[in-house]
């Protein structure tokens, strides 16, 4: 909504911008996913590196309290694939504490990063690397903390 006021956006079972209204409304789309990104296509977040907002998002495929559907949303509002200067890398698969991990990154033609999705193989509605003694809150996997720094770093090269 203030792209002038926030350099990027890092989600964590999460709903997509817009996606609902009122309480009901983001409670149906936590658990159906959104039929929508909420943003009409003038004001999605495009690619243009000027104006784009990078964006990470992790999500568990075993979440059944945030549809895993969300976070694929959350990714196309801020990175749409068909954008001007968007390239999808292959995804990248692999173990990280014990869960399995598909990362899908997406950069600009400038070689910029523009966006990651890390979709987490059987966890459920937690925070992945979190302590074990909070709660919502899962120590397996990758850290999603440290891996939000990292990629907020990497958007000052």
């Amino acid at each position: 909504t203030y792209p002038e006021l926030f350099a990027a956006v890092g989600a964590h079972s999460g709903l997509p911008h817009g996606s609902a209204r009122d309480m009901v409304g983001a409670m149906s789309v936590m658990a159906q996913g959104s039929a929508g990104f909420g943003w009409g296509p003038d004001q999605d977040a495009g690619t243009d590196r000027e104006t784009a907002i990078p964006v990470i998002v992790f999500q568990g495929d075993g979440d059944t309290r945030v549809h895993c559907s969300n976070a694929a949303r959350i990714i196309a509002q801020f990175v749409p694939e068909t954008a001007p200067g968007c390239v999808r890398q292959p995804d990248v698969v692999a173990m990280q504490g014990g869960v399995r991990c598909v990362l899908t990154r997406y950069i600009h033609t400038s070689g910029a990063p523009l966006g990651e999705l890390w979709m987490l193989s059987g966890m459920t509605h937690a925070w992945s690397g979190g302590s074990p003694e909070g709660s919502f809150s899962e120590p397996r996997g990758p850290d999603a903390s440290r891996e939000m720094v990292r990629f907020f770093l990497s958007l000052q090269g």
